[in-house]
């Protein structure tokens, strides 16, 4: 269990959907798609265990967007691209938010997601750092001691623990 949800539940709750959802999206073949929803399932759960996951949104949401990027990178892999859908329409980021979530539920995670820059912000220049790195241009503790100047990965490792635990209790404080 994980903040309010059961990760068994979250994972049978949106498998099938998940798999009509990529089959319709990629053309890929029933046996891959389980592969890539199992593969997605096990990326979350592992952030979760790291404790490199800060929930800003549903956990399916979490879950369909790691998932998505587990397609194209298998995808790439193949050297394939998605097929068109029916009448010309393709899937993108914000299709995808969509499908996840109602109006309101976009304007809690837009909410969330500012207060989170702000207290980001207040972090302090390192932490912040760090945290967008991460986050948001998916950079491994090697790289980001690389493009700070830190003297190692584990030096940033011990700095990205504090900071998140500096976030999280922030973002429990002003943003719940």
């Amino acid at each position: 269990m994980y903040d309010g949800f059961s990760f068994t539940d979250l994972y049978n709750q949106n498998r099938n959907k998940f798999m009509h959802w990529a089959k319709s999206w990629t053309g890929l073949k029933e046996a891959e798609v389980v592969d890539v929803y199992q593969d997605a399932c096990i990326i979350l759960w592992q952030k979760i265990q790291a404790g490199n996951l800060v929930l800003t949104a549903k956990p399916a949401t979490f879950l369909f967007g790691i998932g998505r990027n587990v397609l194209r990178e298998r995808l790439r892999g193949q050297k394939r691209e998605p097929l068109p859908l029916p009448d010309g329409m393709n899937i993108t980021d914000d299709d995808l938010n969509d499908f996840m979530d109602s109006p309101e539920e976009e304007m809690i995670r837009l909410q969330r997601n500012s207060c989170l820059e702000k207290i980001i912000q207040t972090l302090g220049e390192g932490c912040a750092s760090i945290v967008r790195l991460t986050f948001f241009h998916d950079k491994n503790s090697k790289e980001i001691a690389e493009i700070s100047g830190y003297a190692s990965g584990d030096v940033v490792r011990q700095m990205r623990r504090r900071c998140l635990t500096q976030l999280r209790e922030l973002y429990e404080k002003h943003c719940n």
